[in-house]
């Protein structure tokens, strides 16, 4: 029942402790098998010379974008001449804007420079100015100054201080002492006493409606104005007639052409009568005249 074991070979069984040993070689063991350590070209370490021309290029492009986004405080200024108004030259006004642009760091560049507020600086130093228009330019570093003169109308004559140019919205524009040549323009006497300072509304345009309006009337029935003067009354206006020694009173309140046309009747009835007043003709209330 039991076999007898068959005898073992010759072999002897190998054990994992046993297993055998292989040679293994290093990167730096010396020997057949071993490399020399490679060492950096020195053409590599130029090659980047190549890209020599294309840097400078892009420095010089980003550098010249720069300068070009900036602006010069010296501006170009344009001035309509479509006006009465006597100029007082170009040079004047490049040099009153160009201390504008100057007072602030942030209207040197063309991102930062508020346009609208560089306008309402410059009509607030320069009331002649009526309208004005900054803009920058595209590809140059000079702003276009476009400003277009107020039209005058009437020279008030205060008090107290020096003549000015009303302009057609009653504002003090210029100071007559400022200009070489005065325009030759109709005075109103101001015998309110008050001061007059430049850009200051000194009459509602409505008044120099008004007072356009009855010197055109009287002009269609070929009477002549001398000279304007308004009383410290309230809402009165005296218009002396040339060649006459009497006034006329109006009503600043009332309509202009109706008044005119009383006048105009009043002193082609007068003139047929032979009679001439002695101070003045009123024409205040509406279709009625009085004369003293």
């Amino acid at each position: 029942m039991f076999r007898p074991k068959k005898p073992s070979s010759g072999r002897r069984l190998r054990t994992p402790s046993q297993a055998p040993k292989t040679l293994s070689y290093g990167y730096y063991s010396s020997g057949a098998n071993s490399r020399p350590t490679p060492r950096p070209s020195k053409r590599r370490s130029w090659e980047w010379l190549k890209h020599l021309p294309s840097l400078l290029a892009l420095v010089l492009i980003v550098v010249s974008m720069v300068y070009l986004s900036t602006l010069s405080s010296t501006p170009i200024v344009a001035i309509d001449q479509q006006t009465s108004l006597p100029a007082k030259g170009q040079g004047y006004y490049t040099q009153q804007v160009s201390s504008i642009l100057g007072k602030s760091f942030w209207n040197g560049n063309k991102l930062t420079l508020d346009t609208a507020q560089v306008e309402r600086q410059i009509r607030d130093k320069l009331p002649e100015i009526e309208d004005v228009s900054v803009k920058v330019p595209l590809v140059g570093r000079k702003p276009v100054i476009a400003i277009q003169l107020a039209e005058p109308a009437y020279i008030l004559v205060p008090q107290l201080g020096n003549k000015f140019i009303l302009d057609t919205t009653g504002r003090a524009i210029v100071d007559i002492s400022s200009l070489r040549q005065p325009p030759k323009l109709l005075a109103i006497s101001d015998q309110s006493g008050l001061a007059i300072n430049p850009g200051q509304q000194i009459l509602p345009g409505s008044t120099v409606d008004f007072i356009t309006t009855f010197i055109q009337e009287l002009a269609y029935g070929r009477v002549a104005v001398s000279s304007l003067v308004l009383p410290s009354v309230a809402n009165q206006l005296n218009v002396d007639i040339a060649g006459q020694k009497y006034y006329i009173k109006t009503n600043l309140q009332g309509d202009a052409r109706l008044q005119a046309g009383t006048y105009l009747a009043v002193a082609h009835k007068l003139k047929r009568t032979h009679i001439v007043p002695r101070q003045y003709v009123d024409v205040r209330v509406e279709q009625r005249a009085f004369y003293r």
